[in-house]
């Protein structure tokens, strides 16, 4: 969700998911300035109140935080957890609608204004569940009619009416405060209208009455802010990187380092093999002048036989760009004479002067990590950064992109497939 707060021109996104305790959840904030930029690594001061019934009902509790947003300007906290002297656990969660609303001082004291007000619509339930009783069947008995199903069960009548159909269990009216367990697994949840549907509790939920489990849920939060650049991934080897948004793509913003395909058969490792121009479809990586000191600032270098095998060589949920991917970003960041300035790292740190046009604007941080040549020699690193695309463009030759340390535009060129180059992933 995101709310433009007017007095801060701010921008919030929340995330609420269910905490390990039922006595907390999460809240997670990405704060922007009057201007749009993200307001990172600073101190910010929060108070947090649940409303009762509307978004102008009464504050039942009230807490703050002073919390300091990372480098992408996200902020976490627990809410329940912070200074407060109320007491969210006497929060009857089953008795009315909630709201969220959040103040902030973007200075990190008190002098808040308030950011926004969102309804909560399944953490209510969530608290409330620890409340209830369970009843377990131990020896279910199979009888004719509805009558004898529900006598036959213990003697606790949880429901009443016709809830049998074919061996399907529904829903007639709950004992409140309960909950009817069959094997283990929760059928109704006292206090609960689900409308006559049986309630699951799914790792993938398809129907408007299932339930998600809390894994679910998670995944699902991190995949949406990983959608809007937010967040890091991590590869086979447990390789940190950073993502950044590009238009409406989604790459990591550094170069590929893992020694492992996603299934973790390891990927042959090229070092001292010399010429590989007389092997067949060569699949190994590099690391420039087979100094693994250089792994760390440029990533590895890999043949595009390697990029393109089915095993795959960058994390689940992502993959090596095709060359039309590659024109995507190209279009988004127009004109073609200033895009590789756009692409490139600032300064000349890594990149030989006069780093030409380099802004970095968009966020890619491109390195000159250079190549290797397929006869085993290794040129360009500080001048030329050069990544493979997944297309070919014929048995011995594929598409890849080019940066110049004396130029700000990007190059578009087909390299010989037993080369070694650099590589960045794509969300799928």
């Amino acid at each position: 969700m995101k709310k433009i707060l007017l007095p801060l021109f701010a921008v919030l996104t929340v995330s609420v998911l269910f905490a390990q305790s039922p006595q907390a959840f999460k809240y997670q904030a990405v704060v922007r300035d009057g201007s749009g930029e993200i307001i990172a690594n600073q101190q910010v001061g929060m108070q947090i109140s649940i409303l009762q019934g509307s978004v102008g009902g009464t504050a039942v509790y009230t807490e703050t935080h002073t919390v300091t947003t990372n480098d992408f300007g996200l902020i976490n906290l627990n809410i329940g957890e912070g200074t407060t002297d109320g007491d969210f656990s006497a929060i009857d969660w089953s008795g009315n609608s909630y709201f969220v609303k959040t103040e902030m001082d973007t200075s990190g004291g008190t002098s808040y204004v308030e950011f926004g007000i969102i309804q909560l619509l399944s953490v209510p339930y969530a608290l409330h569940a620890k409340t209830v009783q369970t009843y377990t069947e131990t020896d279910p008995q199979v009888g004719s009619n509805t009558t004898d199903y529900i006598s036959k069960w213990n003697g606790s009548a949880l429901v009443t009416s016709s809830i049998f159909d074919n061996g399907n269990v529904g829903i007639g009216t709950e004992s409140p405060n309960s909950k009817l367990e069959v094997n283990g697994k929760v059928i109704v949840t006292g206090g609960i209208d689900v409308s006559g549907s049986v309630i699951t509790n799914l790792a993938d939920p398809t129907a408007a009455q299932d339930a998600a489990t809390k894994a679910y849920v998670e995944a699902r939060i991190i995949e949406l802010l990983l959608q809007q650049g937010i967040g890091s991934i991590s590869d086979y080897d447990g390789n940190e990187y950073e993502i950044v948004k590009i238009g409406r793509q989604v790459w990591i913003a550094e170069n590929l380092k893992v020694t492992h395909y996603r299934n973790g058969d390891t990927i042959p490792d090229g070092t001292g093999t010399g010429d590989i121009s007389g092997e067949t479809d060569p699949e190994y990586w590099f690391a420039y002048n087979d100094d693994l000191n250089n792994v760390s600032t440029y990533g590895r270098l890999y043949t595009w036989h390697t990029i393109t095998d089915s095993r795959n060589v960058c994390p689940a949920g992502w993959h090596v760009p095709s060359d039309a991917e590659c024109t995507t970003l190209e279009t988004y960041l127009g004109d073609s004479s200033v895009t590789g300035g756009k692409m490139k790292e600032t300064g000349t740190s890594h990149w030989n002067s006069p780093n030409t046009g380099a802004t970095n604007e968009s966020g890619f941080s491109g390195l000159p990590g250079g190549y290797r040549h397929n006869n085993g020699g290794f040129s360009n690193t500080g001048s030329h950064g050069l990544w493979w695309s997944s297309t070919e463009d014929d048995a011995a030759y594929a598409w890849y992109r080019l940066l110049y340390h004396d130029g700000a535009n990007l190059g578009r060129y087909f390299g010989f497939k037993k080369s070694g180059f650099s590589v960045r992933c794509l969300k799928d």
